[in-house]
This record gives structure tokens, sequence and C-alpha cells, in this order.
């Protein structure tokens, strides 16, 4: 009898057990064309189109309802400047009244443990709230305001780095009660991301040093120009000058040349 029952446990179970390993087995399929359609994007995007948009929209299909900010990250200044912000609807009025401003544009310091746990390049959640996620540099009665306005959840920070230089921070607010899918997918996203943005900080800085290159030929160039220029006219100047002394001379001899007969 028991074993009839063990049996009957064991069919059941069968089944059960297929249908997961399909439904894992179809998740990592969908992960695989994620990762394939967003380095393929990555690859075709235009350099004068924003990365940082783009970045922006790919994290906002991999965790659906929620709100997303991405920053550039200036290792001179340690400031990072928010470049994209998807998801405030509505409310993003209220949360330029509460600010004093537009959220995109926002330069804020990032403070040193900041830039080391940023540096890590892992998605990690900010235990104190939007008030350690603004790094201190947000008052505090503002911060809490804003989350309560955005019934915000848990907070994610991650940074985008290579070689141990960080190029990007990217975030994720979620709301209240919701939980963060894809974790595993994300980070896999972010070091996609860090290669993307680091070969595209090289392609700026290549770019900025040809037109600075371009802009210091084509001032030599002019310089040669106003040289040259006042080269011929000194030539044009001292030819006139030649003439009119030759004029000269040519006048004395005639006149002295009855003198001499």
């Amino acid at each position: 009898m028991q074993n009839n029952l063990q049996q009957h446990e064991a069919e059941v179970e069968q089944p059960v057990t297929r249908v997961k390993a399909s439904q894992e087995a179809d998740k990592r399929t969908q992960n695989l064309e994620f990762l394939s359609t967003t380095a393929i994007g990555f690859l075709d995007l235009p350099h004068e189109d924003d990365i940082y948009e783009f970045i922006a929209h790919q994290l906002k299909a991999l965790v659906g309802k929620a709100i997303i900010l991405v920053a550039s990250f200036d290792e001179a200044t340690s400031c990072a400047c928010v470049r994209a912000v998807l998801g405030l609807g509505r409310n993003t009025a209220a949360v330029m009244r509460m600010l004093g401003k537009h959220p995109l544009g926002m330069v804020l310091e990032v403070d040193r443990e900041a830039r080391l746990g940023l540096g890590t390049g892992k998605l990690t959640k900010v235990p104190e709230g939007l008030y350690e996620f603004c790094f201190k540099r947000i008052p505090k009665t503002v911060c809490h305001a804003i989350e309560k306005l955005l019934d915000l959840g848990d907070i994610y920070a991650m940074g985008f780095t290579w070689g141990g230089k960080l190029f990007s921070i990217a975030s994720i607010l979620t709301y209240r009660g919701s939980i963060l899918q894809n974790q595993a997918l994300i980070e896999a996203f972010i070091k996609q991301a860090s290669v993307a943005l680091q070969r595209w900080h090289a392609e700026e800085a290549l770019k900025r040093a040809h037109d600075e290159l371009e802009a210091r030929v084509d001032k030599r160039t002019r310089e040669l120009m106003s040289v040259n220029e006042r080269l011929r006219a000194e030539i044009a100047e001292r030819k006139q000058v030649e003439e009119t002394l030759r004029s000269q001379r040519l006048n004395i001899e005639l006149f002295l040349k009855p003198l001499k007969r």
C-alpha cells in the first residue's frame, strides 16, 4: 500500500518537476535574449545618442514599476550629475517643488565611503533610504517628504566601473511592498553596461582629443595666414619703397645729367 502511495507521489511530482524545469529554461532563455539584445543596442547606439537614457530604459524594462535614475560621475570633482530619470510621471512637479529644481541635471558630491561601495560594481540596497541615497546632501525633511509622496520602499544603487574607475551610477527606487526581481540579471547587465560605458568614454576622449587637435591646427593655420598676409604686405610695401627710390634716383640722374656736361 505504501509503495503504491510513494509511486503515486513520484508520478505526481514528475510533471511538476518538468514544468518547473521548463519554466527555468524559459527564464534563462529570456535573460540571454535580453542581454543579447542589449549588447547589440550598445554596439549600434550612435555616439551622439544619450547612453544614459539607453541604460535607464533597459533597467526600466528589467524592473518594471519603479523609478530609475542614471547619473554620470566625474572623478576629478567626485560629483554625480543626474542624466536620466524615468518613472516619476505625474509626481514630477511635486518633487521639483520639494527639491527646488528638476532632478534631471542635479549635481551631488559623492563621499568617499559611497564611492568605495559603488566601485564594487554590485547591486546594493541603500539601508538608510533616500537621505543616504542622496549622499546626505539633501535635508532629511525633504527626503522624508519625497519618500512619503512617492510611497517609496527599498532603494538600490549600482556603480558602472571598469579597471577600478567609476564611470556612472544607476539607482532603482522601488515602491513600498514591491520586491525587486531579476537581481542576478541586473548584475549581469551592470557588467555589460560598464564595458559599454568604458568604450563610450574612450571614444569621447578620442573625439575630444581630435577636436582639440583640429582647433589647435585651425588656430595655427589662422596665425600662419595672418603672418603670411603681413609678410605679403611688407613685401609689397618694400617694393613700393624700392620703386619710389628707383624713380627718385632716375629723376636725380636726369636732373644732374645736363650739369655734368
